[in-house]
């Protein structure tokens, strides 16, 4: 789980391909 302010970079991280499969983002936080 990574909580929601990492979102942008999450984001940045896709977009870098960096993130293998699934990312969980824990949207209750």
């Amino acid at each position: 789980m990574r909580p929601i302010e990492d979102i942008n970079a999450i984001f940045k991280e896709m977009e870098q391909g960096q993130i293998r499969g699934r990312m969980v983002i824990d949207l209750r936080s």
